[in-house]
Parts: C-alpha cells; sequence; structure tokens
C-alpha cells in the first residue's frame, strides 16, 4: 500500500471509508457489530461446520447489495478454507443459497475469493450452489466484463432455464442443447412432356 502513488492511495482511502461507514447504520451496526456477549455466530467457520441456516435479508437495498456480498464472500471464503485446514471436518455439505443473484455476484478473476473461484472449487470442498437470476444479460451487466461472465456462467454445472424473453439466455441454453440431426424423406412428381 505504502508504495502506491498518492491518487491510487487515495481513491482506495475513499472506497473503504464509503464501504465501512455503512456499518454504522444503525441496524447493520447491531448486526455485524454487536457485543461479543450478544453476537449470535461467533464466526463463519462455526455457521459451515456446525451445519447452521444463517438467513439474510435486509429491507435497504442499498445495504443488502453490500452487505450481502459480504457475508456471500466470507461464506465462500470459509468454505474453501476446509481444504487447507486438517481440523475441519468435510462430512457436512455447506450449501450457498441466493435469489436476485445478480444482486451479490462478484468475480475475482482467479487472484481473489470470487464466485468464480469458488463455483470452479467448491465440489471439492463439499459446498454446494444454488443460485437464481433473472437472466444471463442481468448476470452479464451485474459483472461488468463479459469474460469474466462467461468464466462464472461455465463453472456452474447444471444449468435450469425457465420461462425467459432474454435472448442471450435463451441462445446461450439452445446452444448447450445442440442440434438434433432428422431424417427427412420427400417426394416429387414430375410430369414429362413427351409421356
Amino acid at each position: 500500500y505504502n508504495l502506491l502513488e498518492s491518487k491510487v492511495k487515495t481513491g482506495i482511502l475513499a472506497t473503504a471509508t464509503t464501504f465501512m461507514n455503512q456499518f454504522q447504520e444503525y441496524q447493520a451496526s447491531r448486526i455485524f457489530c454487536p457485543k461479543f456477549e450478544n453476537a449470535t455466530i461467533k464466526s463463519m467457520d462455526e455457521v459451515v461446520d456446525g451445519g447452521k441456516i444463517l438467513l439474510f435479508d435486509i429491507a435497504n437495498p442499498a445495504l443488502a447489495r453490500s452487505m450481502g456480498t459480504l457475508i456471500k464472500l466470507h461464506f465462500e471464503q470459509s468454505v474453501l478454507n476446509r481444504l487447507q485446514s486438517k481440523s475441519r471436518s468435510l462430512d457436512r455439505t455447506a450449501f450457498l443459497i441466493v435469489d436476485e443473484y445478480q444482486d451479490v455476484v462478484s468475480t475475482g478473476g482467479g487472484n481473489t475469493i470470487g464466485d468464480d473461484r469458488f463455483c470452479a472449487k467448491n465440489r471439492e470442498a463439499n459446498g454446494v450452489a444454488l443460485v437464481a437470476s433473472q437472466s444471463l444479460t442481468s448476470l452479464r451487466s451485474a459483472i461488468g466484463r463479459d469474460d469474466a461472465a462467461k468464466e462464472l456462467i461455465q463453472n456452474f454445472r447444471t444449468l435450469i432455464c425457465g420461462h425467459s424473453s432474454d435472448l442471450a439466455t435463451i441462445h446461450h441454453f439452445r446452444d448447450l442443447v445442440g442440434r438434433e440431426d432428422q431424417e427427412r424423406t420427400s417426394h416429387t412428381v414430375s410430369e414429362n412432356v413427351r409421356n
């Protein structure tokens, strides 16, 4: 950090300050910063390894997006950390279930924790991700980079498509299904002038 240019450091500081200020909102501070004796969860490892259910729902959309992403990333990191920890068991399956996934999707480009890395490795750590989104276009828009979106989508092993009017989603699923050659019989009738 100290080796970075002052403009870059200022940008990082402004972003971090803006993000951390969200925790000063009353509801957020009650949930994320309780007194130790009032904490219902001591660590995300306790949730993952103990088979606990953590429901997260915030009415404020601005808080829900950033806080939801933060919780999701902590959960994903905890699941992946089971691969390096000899003291943590892989006996219990860890489920991550997210509706309106486009609101909390994140990619790390392979360098940091992100959904792309989690989806590539979670099966090895006995993890399962079940996510629901409006369309592939909404995922691509939320991620902002088409190549990162393609990498994430190809890591989903099972894809289910309901009704969609989004052409990108329709074309993607049509291409996955492929085409089937069918034998066709054709008949023609022609007249010869001489006969």
